[in-house]
């Protein structure tokens, strides 16, 4: 799954997923702008 956010709300995600207990294995500072993370598990909807 992926979704596109906004760079200001980026750390917000952060925290989030953080809060949520899913660890980044991953993340990616893309040449042409944006950031992608990446995890090991699902991201369920709430």
């Amino acid at each position: 799954m992926a979704f596109a956010i906004g760079v200001a709300d980026l750390s917000a995600w952060r925290a989030r997923l953080e809060r949520e207990g899913v660890a980044l294995t991953g993340e990616a500072h893309w040449r042409f702008g944006g950031t992608s993370l990446y995890t090991g598990q699902a991201v369920a909807k709430t």
